[in-house]
């Protein structure tokens, strides 16, 4: 019998179940994604090879951005992956303006082969690096973002230090308050750089509370205001944040970054960094980007 591909209720909890099934039967629990957590987006294909769930591919449609649509399927049954796309993709198509854009989290051989069959060209490479904590490296003095008063400038500081990135340049206050509803965020793990009571950087981090598994300490965002670029502040400024997250606990620290980005790759590695996995997107278009985190 052949695998059966359906378009499911993405708020369905079982739905839920189903792929986290599939994502750690695919990968292994170690780089399962946090989003499987909270919920599987707005478009949801899930195949199935009688009761059991072997592939899905979901995403949330952006119009006039492109619809990120990522496909997992478990080994064995790499044959199913055009199926689930066609399924996700006409959906995305269907519902906005936006195209479809493949995303390996990681990638694995499936999606190369499935970009090139689809014609595809890549868009998008990101590496997800880890490194053990503490480490021995001294950080700027920094201070905790102040909710309600540091609002302001870190947009401003955030936004002209991504120009131009595809997911970080455009912050907004609603955008900010999003996150700061999330329960993760924490105002103590903002660090906020000044100089001369002028904000100049900032390394926001984040913990991934992943029981039974170690919890990963993420240096979610770090960003340094134009004026101060060529000061030499990358290290100690990711450095400070490092330092937050050791002084909770945390054994691990994670970031993602460009891979095409090699200063912030080379500045990440003298820190302690190495790959630990790929992330890669394709597309109709090819618009790879090149800035940081």
């Amino acid at each position: 019998m052949s695998p059966l591909v359906k378009l499911m209720e993405p708020s369905d909890p079982d739905v839920l179940s189903q792929c986290r099934h599939v994502f750690e039967a695919a990968l292994g629990d170690e780089v399962r994604d946090d989003r499987l957590d909270g919920g599987v987006g707005e478009i949801c294909a899930v195949a199935c090879d009688g009761q059991e769930p072997i592939g899905f591919c979901m995403g949330t449609p952006d119009d006039g951005v492109a619809t990120a649509l990522d496909l997992v399927v478990v080994p064995g049954h790499e044959a199913v992956a055009p199926e689930l796309w066609d399924a996700a993709a006409g959906a995305a198509v269907a519902s906005s303006t936006s195209r479809p854009e493949l995303w390996g989290r990681p990638a694995q051989p499936y999606h190369d082969e499935l970009a090139s069959k689809l014609g595809l060209s890549k868009s998008r490479e990101l590496f997800q690096m880890r490194a053990p904590l503490p480490i021995d490296v001294d950080p700027v003095p920094t201070v905790a973002f102040r909710p309600g008063i540091d609002d302001s400038a870190w947009i401003e500081v955030n936004n002209s230090s991504f120009a131009g990135h595809p997911d970080q340049g455009t912050y907004t206050q609603a955008d900010l308050n999003e996150r700061m509803q999330e329960p993760w965020f924490d105002s103590n793990g903002f660090r906020l750089f000044f100089d001369d009571d002028v904000l100049a950087g900032f390394c926001w981090t984040k913990i991934h509370r992943r029981a039974p598994l170690t919890d990963l300490g993420e240096i979610y965002v770090i960003g340094l205001a134009p004026s101060h670029h060529g000061r030499k502040l990358g290290v100690p400024m990711t450095a400070a944040g490092l330092s937050w997250l050791a002084q909770q606990g945390l054994v691990t620290a994670m970031l993602y970054v460009e891979a095409n980005n090699s200063p912030a790759v080379a500045t990440y590695e003298r820190l302690g960094f190495s790959v630990f996995a790929t992330y890669r997107a394709w597309s109709e278009a090819t618009d790879t980007q090149g800035m940081g985190t």
